[in-house]
């Protein structure tokens, strides 16, 4: 993942699956990877066709991903602090 973003790749992209990176980053629990998805400007609210538009912390949630929900309200905490 690192090497397509730094060769340009749309971080926000939703795949032919429905799903963005950050969506499946959350669903496996790659907190790691949620944490850079994010880092490189990955929309915490952007909707999931393939999970009928969740967000990705309910993905997280779906798939009780603790820590990858609490990285997530956390970045959206800071979020609305900063707007």
């Amino acid at each position: 993942m690192r090497e397509q973003m730094v060769a340009g790749a749309d971080v926000n992209k939703v795949g032919p699956g429905g799903s963005s990176p950050l969506a499946e980053a959350a669903r496996i629990g790659s907190a790691r990877m949620v944490e850079f998805l994010v880092d490189e400007g990955a929309h915490v609210e952007l909707a999931n066709p393939a999970y009928s538009g969740a967000t990705a912390v309910l993905v997280a949630v779906m798939n009780r991903r603790k820590t990858v929900v609490d990285v997530l309200i956390a970045v959206s905490v800071l979020i609305v602090l900063m707007t």
